[in-house]
């Protein structure tokens, strides 16, 4: 598979599995949304593995798998389109391994969500200390259903305190389920006028 055909491949499923982060890479410049779709794109397959199979030793395997692969890479490119995404994408195997590791082990949702959203910042330009932002972030997508104010405020401390280039990696913990109305439309406006300004 070539190198369109695999991100064509890793937008497609990002914007199937996960549509608010499909859109806050849209707002990435052109080189960085790509390598946040090719993230996106292995924890969109990293989190339907256990939909995928019943048995605990097949999802094992199929987690172990995909450790393997992310460990090889650059190289090891074949077998998944994926892979050759996350080589162009040249992120971290730790960081990869660390998303694996907490989708297989069951970690706390705001954890998994804050590392992937650590990581998706990282490619956006955000320093190695930002991960409490990014927890917060996590902490907000994951509680959006259940206490949709407080997921806002969580969600707009984060974005405060977010440099612009990194918009696209907070900008999913702003689509919080919208009982506050008035909250939720003031932290879209603001973020998303902040991200298009960087953007064009």
């Amino acid at each position: 598979m070539d190198g369109t055909t695999a991100a064509g491949h890793c937008a497609a499923l990002v914007k199937e599995a996960d549509p608010a982060r499909f859109v806050g890479a849209l707002f990435a410049p052109e080189a960085t949304r790509r390598r946040l779709l090719a993230l996106y794109a292995l924890d969109a397959e990293l989190r339907r593995v256990p939909l995928a199979a019943r048995e605990p030793m097949i999802v094992a395997i199929r987690y172990q798998w995909w450790r393997d692969a992310v460990t090889g890479l650059p190289e090891a490119t074949r077998g998944h389109p994926v892979l050759g995404e996350l080589a162009l994408a040249g992120l971290p195997a730790a960081d990869l391994i660390a998303l694996i590791d907490a989708r297989e082990g069951g970690a706390e949702p705001a954890i998994a969500e804050g590392n992937l959203i650590a990581a998706a910042a990282r490619m956006c330009g955000a320093p190695d200390g930002d991960n409490p932002i990014a927890m917060a972030a996590g902490i907000a997508i994951v509680t959006g259903s259940r206490d949709a104010l407080e997921a806002a405020r969580a969600a707009w401390r984060a974005v405060r305190k977010a440099r612009r280039a990194e918009l696209p990696a907070y900008l999913p913990a702003t689509f919080v389920d919208a009982r506050h109305p008035v909250t939720a439309f003031r932290l879209h406006w603001r973020v998303l006028t902040k991200a298009l300004r960087n953007r064009f």
